[in-house]
């Protein structure tokens, strides 16, 4: 978020950047700031370059010509008038309102009143796309071995193929399934537990140096590495604001946040299915995993932020699609796709992926690939729509690649030469 600070004299801009300057750090990332200081002209020329404009409460009663203009010239901008506290009453709040402005605050306020709007136009720029367009999609079974932890590699996989970069998260505090399949392991879970202790704060570097690489675009957030830590983690209340930190500051670094949550429920999974843009659960079509979703979906229904954020992914092979969708559907009600997911088919590789470096959708059948591609697309994780440039470089390299076989070379030559006979025939 671009902010432009406008004060008549440099102290008044020093003593408000100081304020502003204030704002605890983990906020400063989550709302990505950046702050500019200018006078009451120089701001108009750079207004194209801000999203939000603070005028301060130096400026006094030039305040409402200067928000009028601003508003005239950049009508996107959102813009927040401070005023001295003996000014700060209700006529100030219908002048400011004719003009367009935001909100007025007292030059005594609390920074954390500000901080919040602050948040709040974060949200809405998030909303409407002027931000990151970043997603977090949680992973969730009713019971253990429905592949949740295949389907969370092969995501994001999927994700770092086609140019977004994604974080693995791993909160399987047990088995470390994700890390251990895909076989990353070092120092940075010892961060991870610095930051559930308190003894490390939230920052773009410090997430940095909790990611153990998969690939070039593929990393993955590990588990604590001290049981209490991890304990802490998944189950303590004072866990929450943490797992808002992390996920806010992953959005603002990464196109793609996959949580593996694995069939556990608590304060920690709870505040990420309430965050999740999308909830993917793995729905086992036997007797037995049917009547374990029957009980685990209220659960689930009554934290996530919507029914439509709600995507059930099955392989249907004992039960079809469509019976599981009745059955649950008795027990409750879902969003319109919730079953638009398609299933997801028999793969061997299935078995074989783990501990091999590989991920289910590098190593499956053709069919397993386009399934899973589906899934991400369906989840506007990715776009699968072909664009003219890519296709027309494509061709060039492959007319130009040093290295291309001869087979290749014919192939193309005895194009050309057919494209050239048709053409001196009257072909066109």
């Amino acid at each position: 978020m671009r902010i432009i600070l406008v004060e008549s004299t440099t102290a008044a801009q020093a003593a408000t950047a100081r304020k502003l300057g204030s704002i605890d750090r983990i906020d400063r990332d989550t709302l990505d700031l950046s702050i500019g200081l200018a006078d009451e002209e120089s701001v108009f020329g750079r207004l194209d370059a801000c999203d939000v404009l603070i005028v301060g409460a130096s400026v006094g009663k030039r305040s409402l010509a200067i928000a009028k203009r601003a508003k005239d010239e950049s009508p996107h901008l959102e813009i927040i008038i401070l005023v001295p506290a003996v000014e700060y009453a209700a006529g100030a709040f219908r002048s400011a309102l004719s003009c367009r402005v935001r909100r007025v605050f007292s030059d005594a306020a609390p920074t954390l009143d500000l901080v919040q709007e602050l948040m709040g136009i974060q949200e809405e720029f998030r909303n409407a796309g002027k931000v990151r367009p970043s997603r977090v999609i949680a992973v969730v079974q009713a019971k253990g071995g429905l592949g949740a932890t295949s389907t969370c590699a092969a995501l994001a996989s999927v994700c770092g193929a086609h140019g977004q970069s994604t974080i693995l998260w791993d909160l399987d505090i047990e088995t470390r399934d994700l890390c251990r399949a895909l076989t990353v392991d070092g120092d940075q879970s010892a961060v991870m537990t610095k930051m559930v202790r308190g003894e490390t704060e939230i920052s773009r570097e410090t997430l940095r140096q909790a990611l153990m690489r998969v690939s070039d675009r593929v990393s993955i957030l590990p588990p604590p590495d001290h049981v209490a830590a991890c304990i802490d983690l998944v189950g303590g209340v004072d866990s929450l604001d943490l797992i808002h930190a992390l996920l806010n500051t992953a959005r603002l670094t990464h196109d793609t946040i996959i949580v593996d949550l694995g069939g556990r429920m608590g304060p920690a999974a709870a505040a990420i299915l309430r965050h999740a843009d999308a909830v993917l659960v793995a729905v086992d079509d036997s007797l037995l995993g049917l009547s374990a979703a029957k009980f685990f979906l209220p659960t689930i229904q009554s934290v996530i932020r919507s029914p439509e954020s709600l995507f059930f992914l099955c392989s249907g092979i004992s039960i079809s699609k469509a019976e599981l969708a009745d059955q649950l559907e008795a027990a409750t009600s879902f969003g319109a796709d919730t079953w638009s997911l398609p299933v997801v088919p028999f793969d061997t590789a299935a078995s074989t992926w783990p501990g091999s470096g590989k991920t289910l959708y590098e190593l499956g059948k053709r069919q397993t690939r386009l399934t899973f591609e589906e899934i991400a697309e369906t989840l506007t994780c990715i776009d699968r729509r072909p664009s003219e440039p890519h296709v027309a470089r494509s061709f060039s390299s492959l007319l130009e690649a040093p290295t291309a076989s001869i087979s290749t070379a014919l192939s193309v030559a005895g194009v050309l030469t057919a494209c050239r006979l048709l053409w001196s025939r009257g072909f066109n």
